[in-house]
Protein backbone atom coordinates (compact mmCIF):
# COMPACT_ATOMS: atom_id res chain seq x y z
CA UNK A 1 0.00 0.00 0.00
CA UNK A 2 2.80 2.40 0.90
CA UNK A 3 4.40 1.62 -2.45
CA UNK A 4 1.31 2.76 -4.39
CA UNK A 5 0.95 5.86 -2.22
CA UNK A 6 4.57 6.72 -2.97
CA UNK A 7 4.07 6.26 -6.71
CA UNK A 8 0.90 8.37 -6.61
CA UNK A 9 2.67 11.19 -4.75
CA UNK A 10 5.55 11.06 -7.24
CA UNK A 11 3.15 11.34 -10.18
CA UNK A 12 1.43 14.34 -8.59
CA UNK A 13 4.78 16.06 -8.00
CA UNK A 14 5.86 15.38 -11.57
CA UNK A 15 2.58 16.74 -12.94
CA UNK A 16 2.84 19.93 -10.86
CA UNK A 17 6.45 20.45 -11.99
CA UNK A 18 5.42 19.99 -15.62
CA UNK A 19 2.65 22.56 -15.21
CA UNK A 20 5.07 25.06 -13.69
CA UNK A 21 7.57 24.75 -16.57
CA UNK A 22 7.42 27.35 -19.33
CA UNK A 23 9.93 28.28 -22.06
CA UNK A 24 12.32 31.20 -21.63
CA UNK A 25 12.65 33.13 -24.90
CA UNK A 26 14.83 35.89 -23.46
CA UNK A 27 18.19 36.40 -25.16
CA UNK A 28 21.68 37.17 -23.95
CA UNK A 29 22.99 38.65 -27.22
CA UNK A 30 22.87 42.18 -25.75
CA UNK A 31 24.70 41.23 -22.57
CA UNK A 32 27.71 43.20 -21.36
CA UNK A 33 29.76 40.07 -22.00
CA UNK A 34 28.88 40.38 -25.71
CA UNK A 35 29.90 44.04 -26.09
CA UNK A 36 32.70 44.32 -28.64
CA UNK A 37 33.45 48.04 -28.29
CA UNK A 38 36.26 48.05 -25.75
CA UNK A 39 35.77 51.67 -24.69
CA UNK A 40 32.04 51.19 -24.11
CA UNK A 41 32.59 48.02 -22.13
CA UNK A 42 35.35 49.60 -20.04
CA UNK A 43 33.00 52.44 -19.11
CA UNK A 44 29.97 50.28 -18.31
CA UNK A 45 31.85 47.98 -15.94
CA UNK A 46 32.44 50.97 -13.66
CA UNK A 47 28.75 51.20 -12.73
CA UNK A 48 26.90 48.02 -13.77
CA UNK A 49 26.38 44.97 -11.56
CA UNK A 50 27.22 42.61 -14.41
CA UNK A 51 30.62 44.26 -14.77
CA UNK A 52 31.58 44.23 -11.10
CA UNK A 53 34.18 41.47 -11.61
CA UNK A 54 35.88 43.44 -14.40
CA UNK A 55 35.83 46.72 -12.49
CA UNK A 56 39.27 46.55 -10.91
CA UNK A 57 40.95 49.84 -9.94
CA UNK A 58 38.90 51.80 -12.47
CA UNK A 59 37.75 55.30 -11.63
CA UNK A 60 34.03 55.96 -11.43
CA UNK A 61 32.51 58.08 -14.18
CA UNK A 62 30.93 61.45 -13.37
CA UNK A 63 27.14 61.38 -13.40
CA UNK A 64 24.17 63.71 -13.56
CA UNK A 65 22.14 64.45 -10.42
CA UNK A 66 18.55 63.26 -9.99
CA UNK A 67 16.24 66.28 -10.25
CA UNK A 68 12.82 64.59 -10.08
CA UNK A 69 11.56 61.16 -9.09
CA UNK A 70 8.28 59.32 -8.51
CA UNK A 71 7.01 55.78 -8.97
CA UNK A 72 6.50 56.21 -12.72
CA UNK A 73 9.43 58.39 -13.79
CA UNK A 74 12.91 59.59 -12.99
CA UNK A 75 14.70 62.67 -14.32
CA UNK A 76 18.36 63.68 -14.41
CA UNK A 77 19.69 67.07 -15.37
CA UNK A 78 23.06 68.78 -15.33
CA UNK A 79 24.36 72.16 -16.49
CA UNK A 80 27.83 73.30 -17.55
CA UNK A 81 28.59 69.74 -18.68
CA UNK A 82 31.56 69.29 -21.05
CA UNK A 83 30.39 67.17 -23.99
CA UNK A 84 32.00 66.75 -27.40
CA UNK A 85 33.63 70.05 -28.43
CA UNK A 86 31.40 72.24 -26.27
CA UNK A 87 32.63 72.87 -22.73
CA UNK A 88 29.28 73.93 -21.28
CA UNK A 89 26.13 71.93 -22.05
CA UNK A 90 22.79 71.33 -20.41
CA UNK A 91 21.91 67.63 -20.50
CA UNK A 92 18.50 66.33 -19.48
CA UNK A 93 17.35 62.71 -19.35
CA UNK A 94 13.90 61.49 -18.36
CA UNK A 95 12.63 57.90 -18.31
CA UNK A 96 8.85 57.61 -18.07
CA UNK A 97 6.72 54.53 -17.45
CA UNK A 98 2.96 54.04 -17.44
CA UNK A 99 0.43 51.40 -16.48
CA UNK A 100 0.24 48.36 -18.74
CA UNK A 101 -2.99 47.49 -20.58
CA UNK A 102 -2.94 43.89 -21.77
CA UNK A 103 -5.96 44.45 -24.04
CA UNK A 104 -3.82 46.64 -26.28
CA UNK A 105 -1.03 44.08 -26.67
CA UNK A 106 -0.69 40.64 -28.19
CA UNK A 107 0.01 38.31 -25.27
CA UNK A 108 1.55 34.87 -25.77
CA UNK A 109 1.26 32.42 -22.88
CA UNK A 110 2.63 28.98 -22.09
CA UNK A 111 1.16 26.93 -19.22
CA UNK A 112 -0.50 30.10 -17.98
CA UNK A 113 2.73 32.12 -17.97
CA UNK A 114 3.34 35.19 -20.14
CA UNK A 115 6.34 34.46 -22.40
CA UNK A 116 6.02 37.04 -25.21
CA UNK A 117 4.42 40.44 -25.65
CA UNK A 118 3.79 41.64 -29.21
CA UNK A 119 5.77 38.63 -30.48
CA UNK A 120 8.87 39.63 -28.48
CA UNK A 121 10.40 38.11 -25.35
CA UNK A 122 10.30 40.66 -22.56
CA UNK A 123 12.24 41.66 -19.46
CA UNK A 124 10.85 42.38 -16.01
CA UNK A 125 8.99 39.72 -13.96
CA UNK A 126 9.23 37.24 -16.84
CA UNK A 127 6.29 34.87 -16.92
CA UNK A 128 3.94 37.31 -15.16
CA UNK A 129 1.58 39.85 -16.69
CA UNK A 130 3.32 43.26 -16.39
CA UNK A 131 1.98 46.12 -14.32
CA UNK A 132 3.91 48.93 -16.05
CA UNK A 133 5.75 49.51 -19.32
CA UNK A 134 8.38 52.01 -20.47
CA UNK A 135 6.54 54.82 -22.25
CA UNK A 136 9.43 57.09 -23.24
CA UNK A 137 13.16 57.70 -22.89
CA UNK A 138 13.79 61.41 -23.42
CA UNK A 139 17.32 62.75 -23.95
CA UNK A 140 18.01 66.44 -24.56
CA UNK A 141 21.40 68.07 -25.07
CA UNK A 142 20.83 71.81 -24.95
CA UNK A 143 17.93 72.24 -27.40
CA UNK A 144 18.60 69.06 -29.37
CA UNK A 145 16.44 66.00 -28.73
CA UNK A 146 18.23 62.68 -29.22
CA UNK A 147 15.92 60.11 -30.79
CA UNK A 148 15.76 56.84 -28.86
CA UNK A 149 13.97 54.19 -30.96
CA UNK A 150 10.99 52.49 -29.27
CA UNK A 151 12.59 49.11 -30.02
CA UNK A 152 15.25 50.03 -27.44
CA UNK A 153 12.72 50.01 -24.61
CA UNK A 154 9.34 48.55 -25.66
CA UNK A 155 10.25 45.09 -24.35
CA UNK A 156 11.07 46.39 -20.86
CA UNK A 157 8.41 46.13 -18.16
CA UNK A 158 7.88 46.63 -14.43
CA UNK A 159 10.80 49.05 -14.38
CA UNK A 160 11.59 50.30 -10.88
CA UNK A 161 13.94 53.22 -10.37
CA UNK A 162 14.64 52.57 -6.69
CA UNK A 163 14.49 49.77 -4.15
CA UNK A 164 14.29 49.46 -0.38
CA UNK A 165 17.24 47.84 1.38
CA UNK A 166 17.12 45.59 4.46
CA UNK A 167 17.23 48.64 6.73
CA UNK A 168 14.16 50.11 5.04
CA UNK A 169 16.13 52.83 3.25
CA UNK A 170 15.15 53.67 -0.33
CA UNK A 171 18.13 53.51 -2.66
CA UNK A 172 18.88 53.65 -6.37
CA UNK A 173 21.67 52.06 -8.36
CA UNK A 174 20.58 53.81 -11.55
CA UNK A 175 22.23 56.88 -13.05
CA UNK A 176 23.29 58.86 -16.10
CA UNK A 177 27.05 58.64 -16.56
CA UNK A 178 29.44 60.65 -18.75
CA UNK A 179 32.48 59.17 -20.47
CA UNK A 180 35.94 60.61 -19.98
CA UNK A 181 36.37 61.18 -23.74
CA UNK A 182 33.32 63.52 -23.67
CA UNK A 183 31.65 61.60 -26.50
CA UNK A 184 29.31 59.17 -24.73
CA UNK A 185 26.37 59.32 -22.33
CA UNK A 186 25.26 56.16 -20.52
CA UNK A 187 21.69 55.95 -19.23
CA UNK A 188 21.71 53.09 -16.74
CA UNK A 189 18.66 51.63 -15.01
CA UNK A 190 18.89 48.80 -12.50
CA UNK A 191 15.51 47.25 -11.82
CA UNK A 192 15.46 45.13 -8.67
CA UNK A 193 12.60 42.66 -8.66
CA UNK A 194 11.92 39.55 -6.60
CA UNK A 195 10.79 37.79 -9.77
CA UNK A 196 13.91 38.64 -11.77
CA UNK A 197 16.06 41.76 -11.72
CA UNK A 198 17.49 43.30 -14.87
CA UNK A 199 19.75 46.18 -15.85
CA UNK A 200 19.78 48.16 -19.07
CA UNK A 201 22.18 50.79 -20.38
CA UNK A 202 21.29 53.00 -23.32
CA UNK A 203 24.41 54.39 -24.98
CA UNK A 204 24.47 57.80 -26.67
CA UNK A 205 27.55 58.68 -28.71
CA UNK A 206 28.18 61.98 -30.51
CA UNK A 207 24.53 62.99 -30.03
CA UNK A 208 23.22 59.78 -31.60
CA UNK A 209 21.75 56.62 -30.12
CA UNK A 210 24.37 53.87 -30.43
CA UNK A 211 23.00 50.75 -28.75
CA UNK A 212 21.74 49.23 -25.54
CA UNK A 213 23.33 46.74 -23.18
CA UNK A 214 20.94 44.43 -21.34
CA UNK A 215 21.41 41.76 -18.69
CA UNK A 216 18.75 39.95 -16.70
CA UNK A 217 18.67 37.82 -13.53
CA UNK A 218 21.79 39.72 -12.47
CA UNK A 219 21.32 38.96 -8.77
CA UNK A 220 20.60 35.25 -9.15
Amino acid sequence: MKFFVGIFSLLISFNLAAQDYFPDFRRKNESLLKVGEKDVRADIVTFSLKGVEENIHQEKLPKLPVTAYDQLSIQYEGTNIPYMLVTSNTIKVKVTTDFFDSTKRKIMKSSGHVVKINNRPFYGSYGVMPVTYVKEVLVMINKDTIAIPPSAYNDLFNMKFAYTDKQGVERTQSGVFLSADRRKIYIYIFCKDDKGSYEVTWVIQDKQYLRRVLDYDVLQ
